[in-house]
């Protein structure tokens, strides 16, 4: 039998309940903290997983600018992107299917960028040190999501709504 599956950063798999941690309203639409910056949270999988679907929670603000939402190796490799597409759906998901992807056991890194500051998404605040804590990243200029991320301490307190989704192996 196979179980669907989703993963974002509050799921257990993830950052847990500490993604809201610092943010008592939760998460709630906001721009976007640099241009062409990409963020990043870890995720650990205990089996195999096809990931068939990214997505990303679009604020109150969509149709200007473009979000491209992806998954990264520990090594910084770029396994599957969504591409950059024109943010929408306001205040709901935005759902990208991909190609199938077999994800093995162990640490990956899920991630977004938008080449603008206009458009918003959901988020929570985590302060920079906390972040750094859970293990999250940010690079500067990495819109599209390039083949290769170069780990970088995050200096923000943004934690996106992102995440993937698919279903288990047999």
């Amino acid at each position: 039998m196979r179980a669907l599956v989703c993963i974002g950063p509050t799921a257990l798999e993830a950052l847990g309940s500490r993604a809201s941690t610092n943010a008592a309203a939760g998460f709630a639409s906001a721009t976007f903290p640099a241009a062409n910056r990409a963020i990043g949270y870890p995720f650990t999988l205990s089996e195999p997983w096809v990931i068939t679907t990214l997505w990303v929670c679009s604020g109150a603000t969509v149709g200007t600018n473009n979000v491209d939402v992806g998954i990264y190796d520990v090594a910084g490799t770029r396994l599957i992107s969504s591409g950059a597409e024109l943010t929408a759906n306001a205040n709901a998901l935005q759902l990208f299917d991909i190609t199938d992807t077999l994800l093995g056991v162990g640490k990956f890194f899920m991630a977004v960028s938008l080449n603008g500051t206009t458009d918003t998404l959901f988020r929570a605040l985590v302060g920079a040190t906390e972040k750094q804590a859970l293990g999250m990243w940010q690079m500067a200029s990495a819109h599209v999501l390039p083949a290769t991320v170069t780990f970088a301490n995050p200096g923000d307190t943004y934690v996106p709504l992102i995440g993937c989704a698919g279903r288990t192996t047999i």
